[in-house]
Parts: C-alpha cells; structure tokens; sequence
C-alpha cells in the first residue's frame, strides 16, 4: 500500500542520513516459492519492482541498493521435500525480477544450509550474470543450524564467484564476530560482511519485545 511504501522509503531514507553507503530493499522473502500460499502469490516481479523503485527513491544514486534474497521457507532435500533444482528456479525468478527493478547488487542472505545457499547463488548468477552477488549465511554456535562450517560455506560460495561473504542475523554481535575468521580462511581475499541483529529478543510484560544489544555494543 501506499503507506507501507511511504514507511519503508522514509525507514530508508533514516539509514541514508546515518551514512549507510547500501541499503537492501524490502523483498527478502520475494521468492515465488515463499509468496506462493499468501495474497502476493506469482507477484514476485511485481513486488520486487515496487520494493526497489522506492528504495531507490530514498537512496538516491549515490547510495547502493542490494536486492535481498532470503530463503525459500521451505526445507532442501534431503530435510525436507524441497527439489534443488525448484529453489534455483525460484531464486533465478526474483534475480531477473530484482534485475530488471534496477538494484546494483544481488544480496542473498540469511541461509542455514549451504546447499539452499548454493541454490540460490546459482540461481541468481543465471538469472543476473552481469550483477555482482554477496552472499550471507547465519551460524548457532560457530556452525549453521544444518552443520556447515563458516570456512565450508565460505570456500564453496567464493568458487561460485560471489563478490563477498559474511555472516549476517544469528545471536547478536558475538555469533556474527565469531565465525568471520572461519570466513577469512575460507575465502582468503574476498571482503568480509558482517551483519548481526540485536541479539535474541526478551519478550516482557504485555508482550513487548525488547533486544539485549544496545547501540554501544554495535
């Protein structure tokens, strides 16, 4: 809606005027496989065009606008029944759609299972072959929730020729430092992401959610 757009852009807009030189549009579950059960189902294009037109409206030219790509929802075989190859085509369908949208990066984040990350560099690389993609994984304890090791998924995403990698999201500011040396080694040369959230969130009295990192610990 109009006022979703307009709250977004000016969310935008506050990370621009904090000196973000990149920020990421709205379609981090824009894949057709992750709409398909809701009201945006098959409206992946549509839906990657209106989230990079605005925020490109709020960055402006100088700034870079990465189109998020976040996991399918569902769970790769053999965890689940999810086919390999539909999460690459799900994933080459929202690259093409955030390409011609006239984002400046691909950013595929927040995968556990680095098949489900190959997947979806893979896609995007068919799909986009002349955006450079970054790639994100999210690690419990110094592995992702299905095994693999930062230096693994590092290894194998830089032979697939991401521009760099990272870890983003997990436990807070300390999950996120402790695998970038395991990321380091893994893709020695490619720049490093880090990208963590507030930690788990507290859920108080009246249900109100509040995170344990504070400003000062970023």
């Amino acid at each position: 809606s109009r006022s979703e757009s307009l709250r977004t852009r000016n969310k935008t807009g506050g990370h621009v005027a904090a000196g973000a030189r990149i920020v990421l549009t709205c379609t981090f579950g824009a894949n057709p496989l992750r709409l398909a059960d809701g009201a945006a189902a098959g409206r992946t294009a549509e839906v990657c065009l209106a989230a990079a037109a605005v925020a490109r409206a709020a960055a402006g030219r100088d700034v870079v606008v990465g189109g998020s790509i976040g996991p399918t929802g569902a769970l790769l075989a053999p965890y689940g029944d999810l086919d390999v190859g539909l999460a690459r085509q799900a994933f080459a369908a929202q690259a093409t759609a955030l390409a011609a949208a006239g984002v400046d990066v691909l950013w595929v984040e927040t995968l556990a299972d680095l098949a489900e990350a190959r997947a979806a560099v893979e896609g995007a690389r068919e799909a986009a072959p002349g955006l450079p993609i970054v790639a994100t994984m999210t690690f419990e304890r110094g592995r992702t929730l299905f095994g693999d090791r930062p230096d693994a998924g590092a290894d194998a995403l830089a032979g697939l020729g991401v521009a760099a990698v990272g870890a983003n999201c997990g436990a807070g500011f300390e999950a996120v430092l402790d695998v970038l040396p395991g990321f380091a080694a893994g893709a020695p040369g490619l720049p490093l992401g880090a990208k963590a959230n507030a930690g788990r969130p507290v859920v108080g009295l009246g249900g109100v959610a509040t995170y344990p990192a504070t400003p000062d610990d970023a």
